[in-house]
């Protein structure tokens, strides 16, 4: 495919922000929805089109065909969560059923979704859980990550969650904020002469005046009122809302921002057309999105399926060859006295075990079998810590499989207890140290909810048949999520005492879901580091005292 001209649809469009965001980098939207008929009006009139309404009754096969799904939904309480079970029934009543039931219809390569970032936390993370793991039971590799439209570009601490989706096993990361040399200031996006309409009341200003934190606060400035009545300044907007008070923010605690000034806020051309009442304006404004975001992640996303399709192109039209095959020509098997990290990172960087789907078609290997295979070692991975010594276990066998033929993988003791050692040879290489959990919980690889030997041997023959390609697969995973450990570890190695922030480096571990299951034991390091500093600091003397009667005499 060519991912210079695609197709895209536009749910919950609003004035079409992520619209713009996606026509940027060469898309062309095929379908709107939009309830909202004054949203509606404005959308027409920069784009000549009135979008669909409700599309809670729009039915999905209906909709054009497209490439990628564009949805800006509402984040409403998903009370019923977990107090029923199914499919459905755990996301309907919600509008992300129909994000869901159109995906599920259409199929196509990938999506992008906007929501609050509080979307993570709603119901104790248990909502956001959800709606990844139906995403991912369609099919998607998912993607998710706060951003702030501060760091691209606009005058606005506007924080939104960014969940990116695609069928392919695509090589995506989000963009990096763009130096601050390049970001506008208010004095930027500031009109000069402002109509007397936008200025409020002397005794409201005077109120603002009163209460500001900082009487001495460098013009221009746009101040913020909270919940108890604060004013505080700052050298940007607040996040832009649709339902806040008239002033909810004043520009310089002496007006407010005018229509043409709330849209450069959000990023939106001088050239956007302005056709409702002030009111309505502000409205559409803070239900919309910040443009240089949603640009800077379309850009990512086409960046990311263009190195994809690329990288297929290079395996030619022979689709009897597939990539591993042609690697493993090349380069001697994985194990643990050939693995390289760079080499695997290098070569195996864009091997996906779905590309493989061709020669199977062919070869007449059972479908469901394998496709239970897969999806047993997907989640092996996808559960595993940053260790991934239950996926390396079975990269192993897989190993002494195909280059010695020395075990039988449908007979388990074979291979339960010899396998171990494997992996501990091949983690003290990578890892500098091996496996220390319970046998129990070692051994749990191999019960029949997880990778029993009836599908060890369906792996076994895929493996065989292209020379290592499950082998390869699961070490590119390993590769991919050390990639993420390192960009956690710069999170504190760049970071000085006063830069330091404990919340983002939580969130780098929350965001990405492959270190996500190490939060318990970050939380464990915090602790320790900020109790030990306050000892170091406070020279304080830590004393612990044991009451002999409950202590009992352990001999070792």
């Amino acid at each position: 495919m060519d991912w210079n001209s695609f197709r895209f649809i536009d749910l919950f469009a609003g004035i079409g922000g992520i619209r713009l965001g996606f026509e940027h980098v060469g898309g062309h939207c095929v379908f709107s929805s939009e309830l909202d008929e004054d949203a509606c009006k404005t959308y027409e009139a920069n784009f000549g089109e009135h979008p669909s309404g409700d599309i809670t009754k729009i039915n999905a096969a209906d909709i054009p065909d497209f490439d990628i799904l564009l949805a800006g939904f509402p984040c409403q309480a998903f009370s019923i969560i977990g107090k029923k079970e199914g499919f459905a029934n755990e996301t309907c009543g919600t509008l992300f059923f129909d994000i869901e039931r159109i995906l599920k219809e259409k199929q196509p390569p990938a999506f992008m979704l906007e929501n609050v970032r509080n979307l993570t936390a709603h119901d104790n993370g248990n909502t956001f859980h959800v709606i990844r793991s139906h995403l991912e039971a369609l099919g998607y590799h998912v993607h998710s990550k706060v951003l702030n439209a501060l760091d691209y570009g606009v005058p606005q601490k506007r924080e939104r969650i960014i969940i990116v989706g695609f069928q392919d096993d695509v090589d995506f990361t989000f963009p990096e904020p763009i130096p601050e040399n390049q970001r506008k200031t208010l004095t930027d996006i500031l009109e000069t002469n402002v109509d007397e309409k936008y200025f409020v009341r002397d005794a409201i200003r005077q109120s603002r005046l009163e209460r500001i934190k900082d009487k001495n606060y460098p013009k221009p400035y746009i101040s913020h009122e909270n919940v108890a009545g604060s004013i505080t300044p700052h050298p940007y907007s607040s996040a832009l809302r649709a339902g806040a008070s008239a002033n909810y923010i004043l520009i310089n605690d002496e007006r407010r921002p005018t229509e043409r000034e709330m849209l450069r806020i959000q990023g939106f051309p001088e050239s956007y057309k302005i056709i409702v009442s002030y009111g309505k304006m502000k409205r559409q404004c803070g239900n919309s999105v910040a443009i240089p975001v949603i640009k800077a992640v379309a850009e990512q996303i086409v960046k990311a399926l263009k190195s994809y399709e690329e990288a297929k192109a290079c395996r030619g039209t022979d689709n009897t060859k597939s990539l591993v095959v042609e690697l493993a020509e090349e380069t001697k098997p994985i194990n643990a006295q050939t693995f390289n990290k760079q080499s695997v990172a290098g070569q195996y960087e864009q091997i996906a075990f779905d590309n493989l789907l061709p020669d199977i078609i062919k070869e007449g290997i059972g479908m469901a079998t394998r496709a239970e295979a897969k999806r047993a070692l997907d989640t092996v991975i996808r559960k595993s810590r940053v260790h991934l010594y239950k996926p390396i276990q079975i990269a192993e066998i897989l190993y002494h499989d195909r280059v010695f033929n020395d075990i039988d993988l449908a007979q388990l003791e074979d291979y339960r207890t010899k396998s171990k050692r494997w992996r501990d040879d091949v983690c003290q290489v990578l890892l500098g140290r091996v496996c220390t959990s319970s046998t129990k919980f070692q051994d749990d690889l191999f019960n029949e909810t997880v990778i029993p030997p009836a599908l060890i041997v369906e792996l076994g023959k895929e493996n065989r048949r292209t020379n290592g390609g499950v082998e390869a697969y699961i070490y590119s995973r390993f590769t991919n999520k050390h990639s993420q450990l390192s960009d956690a570890l710069d999170c504190c190695l760049k970071a000085s005492k006063e830069t330091f922030q404990v919340k983002a480096f939580i969130d780098s571990f929350w965001n990405e879901p492959g270190l996500k299951r190490s939060l318990d034991k970050i939380y464990e390091i915090i602790v320790y580091a900020l109790f030990s500093t306050l000892v170091e600091v406070l020279d304080l003397q830590v004393e612990i005292t044991i009451d002999e009667k409950n202590f009992v005499q352990a001999s070792f």
